[in-house]
């Protein structure tokens, strides 16, 4: 009885009742309200009978324990990765990975890297608390998004197993976004923290770069130019960091120009690598449309962090093998969070297209009235 009437009170109440703040649909007309829930109903029905029945595998790096191995054994990175380009032609599919990572990993005890995992998705945790309870009106629905988020911050772990680079550079980039979050509703203006863990997914992962690009973009056009210069200096880093690579593998002889996608299947499998590494364990015919309801609930946040991780999670999966980089994975650990925002933008659209008609009411006085 509780619960239906909490579903009641949100659509019929004008104000917000499970965010702090209305979401981006609250000020919709009613005719595109309607549209908008039409297409969410049609879409979530597509996605769940296109995606039934299909099978994703996560994305794996087999050369990182070849060279891991060989590096442990006092070789260097590029002299044990010609000498695998040299026997194996597919080596060159990660022509664009530097030695970042490898070198950090061979320099530290083996356990540190499983103790750097667990305390970068406790990071993940503890920031987004701090950010995402900001965010909700509700002790409830800011625990749900704790959850949800724990199970996003597994899914970056699990992908950090089969492929280190993803998987770091999707907790880094989750961790970017959540840092942003919290510093804006806390002390607006810092932007060097956020910048700094771009920087650093970038120089481990290549495919970052097109989240630090998206992000400058968008802070540009939020005239936030301060966060913009950040993420540009951070950009400027980390390719700097490629380029050095880039040309120390040109001294080998193997380095081949990255290709555009030869055809339009990579968006189909991106997508569901992104299912499989936001949503670990749940059936592809249920992860389809949780997917696109973690998409639509980000869109409906009127925070501007919302679009932004729309932005990132349509980049990462339009984007994957464009210049030879794999962004799909890039906001996985946030898709899962974006299923708390759903109940208030859904409610609002209901509201709007329940909505009959809409009034403006303005104040005479009497004294106008006689004038």
């Amino acid at each position: 009885m509780g619960r239906r009437r909490l579903v009641t009170r949100m659509i019929r109440r004008g104000g917000p009742v499970w965010l702090a703040r209305p979401s981006r649909f609250a000020a919709v007309e009613r005719r595109t309200a309607r549209w908008l829930l039409a297409t969410l109903v049609a879409a979530l029905l597509l996605a769940a009978v296109a995606a039934y029945g299909t099978a994703a595998s996560y994305p794996t790096e087999p050369l990182h324990d070849a060279l891991f191995a060989a590096m442990r054994h006092g070789a260097g990175f590029y002299d044990a990765w010609a000498d695998m380009a040299r026997s194996d032609q597919a080596t060159r599919a990660a022509i664009m990975l530097p030695p970042t990572l490898a070198v950090a990993t061979v320099a530290l005890p083996i356990w540190t890297s499983i103790a750097l995992m667990a305390l970068s998705v406790t990071a993940i945790l503890w920031v987004g608390a701090t950010a995402l309870f900001g965010l909700f009106a509700r002790d409830p629905a800011r625990w749900l998004a704790v959850a949800l988020l724990a199970i996003g911050g597994g899914g970056a772990a699990l992908l950090w197993a089969g492929a280190p680079h993803a998987g770091w550079a999707a907790l880094l980039v989750a961790l970017a976004l959540l840092v942003a979050l919290a510093l804006l509703l806390r002390r607006p203006g810092r932007t060097v923290e956020p910048a700094a863990l771009g920087c650093i997914a970038a120089m481990i992962d290549p495919a970052a770069l097109w989240a630090v690009a998206t992000l400058m973009l968008l802070a540009l056009l939020d005239s936030t130019r301060r966060e913009a210069m950040g993420w540009l200096i951070a950009g400027l880093v980390a390719a700097a960091v490629l380029a050095a690579h880039r040309h120390a593998l040109a001294g080998l002889g193997v380095v081949a120009a990255p290709d555009l996608p030869p055809d339009l299947t990579d968006t189909g499998s991106a997508a569901a690598r992104l299912m499989l590494a936001a949503l670990p364990g749940v059936p592809s015919w249920l992860a389809a449309p949780l997917l696109l309801l973690g998409v639509f609930g980000w869109a409906g946040l009127s925070h501007p962090l919302g679009l932004r991780v729309v932005a990132l999670l349509a980049i990462g999966v339009l984007a994957e093998g464009w210049f030879g980089l794999h962004p799909a994975t890039l906001a996985a650990a946030l898709v899962a969070p974006g299923i708390a925002l759903v109940p208030e933008a859904l409610a609002d659209l209901v509201r709007a297209a329940a909505d009959p008609r809409r009034f403006t009411v303005t104040r005479v006085t009497k004294k106008e009235v006689e004038g």
